[in-house]
């Protein structure tokens, strides 16, 4: 697989372990005055020891310093880390794909997008037992075997059951590469399972458990319906760990964010100050009426209490594709691309911090360090902003870009191209 750079990923595609020593803990965000134990029975996992002891990984050396953003995969391994992959603010066109109803014969999750009444604790505060009750029995544990040069390991993660004869929603990264796929269901042991379909794009798998019937499923709810400062809870195989399932809860913190890997970017995530751990992966972002309204994928490791999901409302028109067995086509190809990483400026603006050779960005004349201030006019307060205005465009748009350089303000005319495979 590439090497890839500073920033852990959240890979849309390709991922590798770290050469780390098996022994580093698993890199998280959560907190401990923001984790809620809540213990609602055995979430049970299969044997996390590796088939045979795992070779002792060494050091690497040259590990750079790490980027404005540092995003984990938030997906557990026994005996080896994952990593690697260059994380900026993605400059993209929104992520679209079509798929048809799924057929009339699959009994899917409940679907409920209208408001349900929140569960409430008599003096006000959000219920977490009574979220946890209607969804944690949909909520299972993913191990699968994987290997690599360093020797193999167990990959762990988390699912969601969309169907009672055992389809499971999870990320792609949890089971990219992996064999021997197992999903252990709390009161109904561990079964075999394989992957029905997956969309690499947007890092959503569907997995399919075998010789299961009569599973309870969670609730899809929407995403569109968040609104910053709402309630969530996290539930998952938290650093696939034995016992109960780790159980978190904060609030949303931010809507409509964007990542960038050189392997792929999403777009429309959630940002939650929810811990997600290492193992939660594939897991359940649950609103205060123990709906589904985002899938935990990362989680941001240089920085407290920031993680991400991916909007349900953005994974729903892929499930059917999935389930067939298919990939759903996604916009990446036309997605507009500018090609640099930015942070936001100390007095306003966004500012480039790379700038990826052969890019639009690169052939205007766009050098690291320039401050982008402005794009068709309207001011650029920060990062979010220009990822705001840009991910509005689409491949072959042309915008204007303000840009102070070496303290003397110019114009830049870029021409926003095709994100291309595998682009940092």
């Amino acid at each position: 697989m590439p090497e890839q750079s500073d920033l852990e990923p959240v890979p849309p595609g390709e991922w590798h372990p770290y050469d780390y020593p098996s022994d580093v803990p698993f890199e998280a965000s959560a907190t401990t005055a923001q984790q809620t134990a809540v213990d609602a029975g055995p979430l049970p996992t299969a044997d996390q020891t590796p088939p045979s002891e795992p070779p002792r990984l060494p050091q690497p050396e040259g590990i750079p310093q790490p980027r404005p953003w540092r995003v984990g995969i938030a997906s557990a391994l026994a005996g080896l880390l994952l990593g690697g992959g260059l994380v900026a603010v993605a400059l993209h066109h929104d992520h679209t794909t079509t798929a048809t109803n799924r057929s009339a014969s699959a009994t899917t999750a409940t679907t409920q997008p209208t408001a349900q009444a929140p569960l409430v604790t008599p003096s006000g505060s959000l219920d977490v037992k009574a979220v946890l009750a209607k969804a944690e029995p949909a909520v299972v544990s993913i191990q699968s075997n994987i290997s690599s040069r360093f020797g193999t390991g167990r990959a762990a993660g988390t699912g969601m059951l969309l169907t009672p004869d055992g389809e499971v929603l999870t990320n792609n990264h949890v089971v990219e590469g992996g064999s021997n796929i197992k999903v252990t269901i709390i009161g109904k042991g561990t079964h075999a399972a394989h992957v029905l379909g997956t969309s690499p794009n947007d890092d959503v798998a569907l997995l399919q458990v075998e010789g299961v019937s009569g599973l309870p499923t969670v609730t899809l709810g929407s995403s569109g319906a968040l609104q910053v400062g709402d309630s969530v809870v996290t539930v998952g195989n938290a650093l696939a760990l034995e016992g109960s399932p780790t159980v978190t809860t904060g609030i949303v913190s931010a809507l409509n964010r964007s990542i960038d890997t050189d392997t792929g970017s999403l777009s429309n995530l959630i940002q939650t100050d929810a811990p997600i751990n290492s193992g939660n992966s594939g897991g359940p972002l649950l609103n205060s009426s123990a709906q589904v309204v985002g899938m935990n994928t990362a989680v941001a490791g240089n920085a407290q209490n920031i993680g991400f999901a991916i909007a349900i409302d953005t994974i729903k028109p892929l499930i059917s594709t999935l389930a067939k067995g298919g990939t759903p086509s996604s916009s990446s190809s036309s997605a507009a691309y500018l090609g640099v990483s930015l942070q936001d400026a100390d007095q306003g603006g966004a500012q480039v911090t790379d700038v990826a050779s052969g890019t639009p960005a690169a052939k205007a004349g766009m050098s690291v360090g320039d401050v982008i201030t402005a794009i068709d006019g309207q001011s650029v307060g920060g990062a979010s902003d220009l990822v705001t205005a840009i991910r509005s465009h689409k491949a072959g748009d042309k915008v204007q870009l303000t840009v102070q350089r070496n303290g003397a303000s110019r114009t830049l005319s870029i021409t926003l191209g095709n994100r291309p495979t595998n682009s940092q």
